[in-house]
């Protein structure tokens, strides 16, 4: 089988490698489609190995595609359509796991998954194979766990309505998600990049406004989108401390902000915590999505929503290089690889 491998300073191979075989509670899937993930880009740019090395052959956690092979009977079968979830490990056992938060299990004692997604085939615990509706696509459901399931949580705790006035900052693949999702959901929704190109995709995904905050007069751009009120709902998908600041600015009087992602703390100053404080903002803070939501996601996509949407680029396997490229060149929304063509 091929499989991508990335080994920073911008190095990616595709490597010949044996086809897998399934074992105990692991099976073998068939990827149909694998999507470049934002998280991926650290091991693509610099020289820190991915932490999953040697466990997995590369980084990729958004997939979906067919079970292969099993190595005995159980309720995932041959034939079934399947999104892999992207969680590490999980015991099933711990507090965290019967909760439904696998990705904070900490029993570092249950069995890790076997290699990373941009692959022909994948061996994968047969527990982290979601069933995927015959009505979803692969393309789609690659990205049901995320972006759009870290989307939908993150929503989810700012407890959205249809009623609300929502800002995106940032526009890059999660931040088109949010997007989606708010429009779907019948709120509306002001988008915010630096990137004109981003800006295009959000209109493309039905933003109702969008605006450059490097053009100036950025919240004159939201009292206006606002009539002076401020957005009730602000989320932050760029993971820095500026877009961060915006969003606490940018909500009015009991407005709530989600921090989407995992990168720049939060500092406030003096002037700005007491706005926190002034406004009554509900401050949540989220990076990842439980299976069930999961799930939820791809009832949504049955009901209409369309995930494939924010994909610009689709590259075959033998492309990979060309797809890392373009998916942290500046110019992509989400980039799809296909391991076995289009």
């Amino acid at each position: 089988m091929k499989s991508v491998r990335v080994f920073g300073q911008k190095g990616v191979a595709v490597d010949k490698l044996p086809d897998p075989q399934p074992h105990g509670d692991f099976v073998v899937v068939k990827v149909m489609a694998s999507a470049i993930s934002g998280t991926e880009r650290r091991y693509y740019d610099g020289s820190t190995p991915d932490p999953w090395a040697g466990a997995r052959e590369n980084g990729g956690h958004e997939a979906a595609g067919v079970v292969w092979k099993v190595a005995r009977p159980g309720p995932v079968r041959e034939g079934d359509r399947v999104a892999l979830f992207g969680a590490y490990r999980h015991c099933g056992r711990c507090r965290a796991c019967l909760s439904g938060r696998w990705l904070f299990c900490q029993d570092e004692s249950a069995p890790p998954q076997a290699a990373g997604y941009h692959a022909q085939y994948v061996t994968i615990r047969s527990d982290f194979c979601l069933p995927l509706p015959d009505e979803v696509s692969f393309e789609a459901g690659a990205l049901l766990a995320a972006p759009f399931g870290a989307a939908f949580r993150s929503l989810g705790r700012t407890e959205l309505t249809a009623l609300d006035r929502v800002l995106v900052m940032g526009q890059g693949p999660l931040g088109l998600a949010v997007t989606l999702l708010c429009r779907f959901l019948g709120a509306q929704v002001i988008a915010a990049d630096t990137n004109d190109y981003r800006l295009a995709c959000a209109r493309a995904c039905d933003a109702t406004a969008t605006v450059n905050p490097s053009a100036g007069a950025f919240m004159d751009a939201i009292a206006g989108f606002t009539r002076g009120a401020g957005v009730e709902v602000a989320i932050d998908c760029t993971g820095s401390a500026d877009g961060r600041l915006a969003c606490l600015e940018a909500v009015g009087r009991g407005g709530r902000v989600g921090l989407l992602g995992i990168a720049e703390g939060l500092q406030l100053d003096a002037a700005q915590a007491g706005q926190l404080f002034a406004k009554e903002i509900a401050l949540s803070a989220s990076w990842y999505v439980d299976p069930a939501q999961v799930l939820t996601v791809a009832d949504l996509v049955v009901r209409g929503l369309e995930p494939a949407r924010i994909i610009t680029h689709r590259f075959p396997i033998e492309a990979a290089a060309q797809a890392f490229a373009t998916g942290f060149g500046g110019e992509a929304g989400k980039v799809v690889i296909l391991p076995w063509g289009a």
